[in-house]
């Protein structure tokens, strides 16, 4: 097993290590110092935030107390009362006879197939040529037709 080594090491890098750590934090403080610096105007900008949106929940509360106070049933009837509203217990009612509706036309019968006829155009021989294929009638054949060999 072997023995831990000591920490033996010259004066000069305890000195290089103590600078480097001591180098070290002042650049972590100042970037600090920096950072706050640059977001100086945040915190007064938040206030100001802060005591808008009292503002603003105050106004809405006052105006949400209006509301309700406004759309009360007694002060509803005055407000229509000073439109020249009646209420519709003491309206004058009219009726009037209900139209009787016209007739659906009639349906169509029950049967309704139809028939398509089909005509097919002759060409005319005076108008269009006729190739000789078509005209001359089918030649008898010199072969004997084949027949079933398979008794």
């Amino acid at each position: 097993m072997s023995r831990p080594l000591p920490l033996q090491a010259s004066l000069s890098v305890w000195r290089a290590r103590a600078l480097r750590y001591t180098s070290f934090y002042v650049l972590l403080a100042a970037a600090l110092l920096g950072l706050r610096y640059a977001t100086r105007e945040t915190y007064p900008h938040l206030r100001e935030l802060k005591a808008s949106v009292l503002e603003l929940q105050n106004e809405r509360d006052h105006l949400e107390l209006e509301v309700q106070t406004l759309t009360t049933g007694p002060r509803v009837l005055e407000w229509a009362a000073a439109q020249g509203m009646v209420p519709y217990a003491q309206a004058t009612k009219t009726s009037a006879e209900i139209s009787v509706l016209p007739d659906l036309p009639k349906p169509p019968p029950d049967d309704t197939s139809f028939q398509v006829s089909t005509r097919w155009s002759v060409p005319d021989p005076a108008t269009q040529p006729q190739s000789p294929a078509l005209t001359s009638p089918p030649q008898p054949s010199s072969q004997p037709p084949a027949q079933n060999r398979s008794q």
